[in-house]
């Protein structure tokens, strides 16, 4: 699996004084598997990563040019009707 879009980034201070916020293009891969216990239910496993497009060396205050990246994992119960 794999798509794309834009990722948005957000850091919000205690006081509010010095948030930023930020809109990047990025892209994710993942995988994932269905297993069925009984013919009608199973158990549904995701693994993904998120990735944003930008990459900059140099330091910024906010989240402009920077890499942004995390791993998400789910697992769920799946129902067959």
């Amino acid at each position: 699996m794999a798509g794309g879009g834009l990722m948005r980034a957000r850091r919000i201070t205690s006081l509010s004084v010095f948030d930023v916020s930020s809109v990047t293009p990025a892209f994710d891969l993942g995988v994932g598997a269905v297993a069925f216990v009984t013919t009608r239910t199973g158990v549904s496993w995701d693994v993904r990563r998120f990735q944003s497009f930008s990459d900059s060396s140099e330091r910024s205050t906010g989240f402009d040019g920077e890499h942004l990246s995390f791993w998400r994992a789910t697992m769920a119960v799946v129902f067959r009707y």
